[in-house]
């Protein structure tokens, strides 16, 4: 999901503790921004050309009540603020960083409270006092239209009404005027900001159950795909892994197969019984894993006492190589068997490999069970084909013969 990992355990020990939920650790908030992007982009899209067409519907007011500073009043609309809004939208889809976004989008506000402020700082009596009202209008529109992330909007509203209180209280306005203000853009900025706090919170808290649900839904499918016993994958996540293979793969990508079974395993579980049988499995199951390259090979266990190991990017002679040795680490286990004929839990494995353009998964798996046959034919506790190396019995063999 992200850099960090974000747990179902994790998630759900932040669920338990008493928060409001305005700030998440780290790794869940990287989450919450990679998810909640796409939704504040459309929200930003939406809210620039509602921003312009409210700010301008101030204009046919200004012109009825303040005709003597509405020529400015134009300039200043169309001529700087309306291009500087349609610039930060431009802007915010070239920044990556959120907060550097939303601190873009916060100047839009402060543009619109300029205007208004300067227009009636140029303007003399009761119809300029009131005028001078909207620019309350703008702070609510900055913390219920923009949805600024709280902190950004806390601090965007500290400086709308600083900016405010500067050029109403030494104005020229009565002192009722002022008093009026002052308390108007107060209580404005902060009913607007806990309406923003909460729709925040529940934002997050929305974010929180989605994310919940989905790891829980991704752990039952990952579950699903695992064999209870050994933890291996089963023949479900075998199924996907080779859809990807085959979907993926060039016409000379090599994808090579090794068929594993326990030599004598229904013998051991009758002498040793069903515990040691399932323990028995799950060492040999560990073992096969140690052996594994990379996260592209997969062990599953196929059926039984018989594993799959799936290699891809191997060829023949590079998968028994691997074979060769899973077959000595699930010897060295050393796992006792008494009726196996080496003393010790021991295995036989089939090798085969081929491009995937030529064969298909099935053709793969029925060459290398043909070859785990073939071992077991041979005397079992073997790899077919061999493994051929100096100290291999069969090159023993070889070597011998055209000695002789």
């Amino acid at each position: 999901m992200s850099g960090q990992s974000v747990t179902l355990p994790l998630l759900d020990s932040y669920l338990a503790a008493p928060h409001e939920h305005m700030t998440f650790p780290p790794a869940i908030e990287a989450v919450y921004d990679k998810q909640m992007s796409p939704y504040r982009l459309q929200v930003m899209e939406k809210g620039i050309l509602r921003a312009i067409i409210v700010y301008n519907a101030f204009l046919p007011v200004q012109f009825l009540l303040l005709p003597r500073t509405a020529p400015l009043a134009l300039a200043l609309h169309l001529g700087l603020i309306t291009p500087a809004i349609l610039l930060v939208g431009w802007l915010y889809h070239k920044i990556n960083s959120q907060l550097l976004r939303e601190v873009a989008a916060a100047i839009i506000p402060l543009m619109m409270v300029a205007q208004i402020m300067f227009i009636y700082s140029l303007n003399r009596g009761e119809i300029a006092d009131h005028y001078q009202y909207l620019a309350i209008m703008i702070v609510i529109y900055s913390n219920v239209n923009q949805r600024l992330i709280f902190r950004v909007a806390l601090g965007l509203t500290l400086i709308l009404t600083a900016a405010y209180l500067a050029v109403l209280l030494p104005g020229h306005s009565p002192f009722a005027t002022k008093i009026i203000g002052s308390v108007l853009v107060i209580s404005a900025g902060y009913l607007s900001l806990m309406a923003n706090r909460r729709m925040e919170q529940d934002v997050r808290q929305i974010f929180l159950t989605r994310l919940r649900d989905q790891l829980r839904r991704e752990g039952a499918e990952a579950v699903a795909k695992l064999d209870a016993l050994t933890g291996l994958p089963n023949r479900r996540q075998l199924d996907e892994t080779v859809k990807k293979i085959w979907a993926e793969g060039e016409g000379d990508s090599l994808v090579a197969v090794v068929m594993i079974d326990i030599d004598h395993f229904k013998l051991f579980n009758d002498r040793y019984g069903h515990v040691a049988g399932d323990t028995c499995l799950k060492r040999v199951a560990g073992a096969i894993a140690t052996e594994l390259r990379n996260m592209d090979d997969v062990a599953v266990r196929y059926g039984g006492e018989e594993f799959l190991v799936l290699l891809p990017q191997t060829d023949q002679s590079m998968a028994v190589r691997i074979a060769e040795r899973i077959r000595r680490q699930i010897e060295k286990l050393a796992i006792p068997h008494e009726l196996g004929g080496f003393g010790v839990v021991t295995v036989s494995l089939g090798v085969t490999a081929g491009p995937t353009a030529t064969h298909c998964i099935a053709e793969l798996i029925a060459g290398a069970d043909a070859a785990l046959y073939a071992a077991k034919r041979g005397g079992r506790n073997q790899v077919w084909p061999p493994f051929v190396s100096r100290n291999n019995p069969v090159a023993i063999l070889k070597k011998s013969a055209a000695a002789g």
